[in-house]
């Protein structure tokens, strides 16, 4: 079976969509159509708005009646609601806020599968809501189903064999799970650490759903903060995000793309930039130093080196990569 962490209370069972991918007309612009939002979590201040006026305006815009249910904290918060919303007779879960102020005074507001497919067509004014109260993402999955089976786990792994989920020459880690000798239970392949701030989860969505003999598959991307920021209008677009996570997501879905670049990287870019502007204002003044008779390079450079304030920070680039973008400039 799937597993996964999925936010859950119930609410995982299979959706309606507006789009999936052999619903959508021809051209690479319209494919993109096909990839929903299936999980969201952001943050906000709590001295930005209050829980139950953040509840209001989701219900707004889902234009139903949302109410908040008491239930234990979970992720560090000491008080959790879950957000239910009435339709007809029925109460349906479709996410929760939480506020604790071991986390900064950063509420955090989460939709589960259900609530993000009732804000289809919708996110428009959520995107607004978040602009207003200066929330920030912190957890999206993107989603796209084969309902034919068109891309499939097995096509999955053989591009990881070949290297299109390479990134910058590095190979990510991956994973199986569920029932790869009999077929009895539905197959999982991931790529990618959650804990790094992307994974990529491909299974066979009808065999979870407990029919062995559809076809359907679902490539699901799952995008935290952690390492990388997650800008808001990813909720308007979400296709070109999916697309742009790895080389192999390009493929099955050829179209613009929007990489997200860690931290790590944006730093490096700047150093490169930094380095190469060094090399053409004092380049020659420091070969002038150098040439000194005495001098040697440690002796110049632990001379001009100057300690950054944020030592602590472990760098994740190496110089090699660093001098190979150097380069090529």
């Amino acid at each position: 079976m799937l597993q996964n962490s999925h936010f859950n209370d119930g609410s995982r069972e299979d959706l309606p969509r507006p789009t999936t991918l052999d619903q959508t007309a021809s051209g690479d612009t319209t494919k993109l159509s096909a990839v929903i939002i299936d999980t969201l979590h952001a943050t906000f201040l709590k001295g930005a708005a209050a829980s139950p006026d953040v509840m209001a305006s989701v219900g707004a815009i889902l234009d139903l009646p949302v109410f908040m249910r008491p239930v234990p904290g979970s992720m560090g918060y000491s008080t959790r609601h879950m957000l239910d919303v009435q339709q007809g007779s029925q109460r349906i879960a479709i996410g929760a806020i939480s506020e604790g102020e071991a986390q900064r005074n950063w509420n955090l507001l989460q939709l589960n599968a259900r609530g993000c497919a009732m804000h289809a067509g919708r996110w428009q004014k959520l995107h607004g809501l978040f602009v207003a109260i200066g929330a920030r993402v912190t957890r999206i999955d993107l989603a796209v189903d084969f309902l034919h089976g068109e891309h499939d786990v097995d096509e999955a792994v053989k591009l990881y064999e070949a290297g299109a989920f390479d990134v910058r020459g590095r190979r990510p880690k991956c994973s199986l799970a569920g029932d790869w000798m009999f077929r009895q239970v539905g197959r999982t392949f991931y790529v990618g650490i959650r804990a790094n701030g992307k994974l990529l989860r491909v299974y066979e969505k009808g065999r979870q759903l407990g029919d062995l003999k559809s076809p359907r598959v679902r490539w699901e991307l799952q995008l935290g903060r952690k390492e990388r920021d997650l800008p808001l209008d990813i909720l308007l677009d979400p296709g070109p995000y999916f697309a742009g996570a790895y080389p192999a997501l390009q493929q099955i879905l050829p179209a613009a793309s929007i990489s997200l670049p860690t931290r790590a990287i944006e730093r490096a870019t700047d150093l490169v930039h930094r380095l190469h502007h060094l090399r053409a204002s004092y380049g020659a003044t420091l070969d002038e130093a150098l040439s000194l008779k005495d001098a040697t390079p440690f002796a110049v450079v632990s001379a001009l080196r100057r300690t950054r304030a944020d030592t602590a920070e472990v760098p994740t680039v190496t110089w090699r990569e660093v001098l190979s973008s150097l380069e090529r400039r």
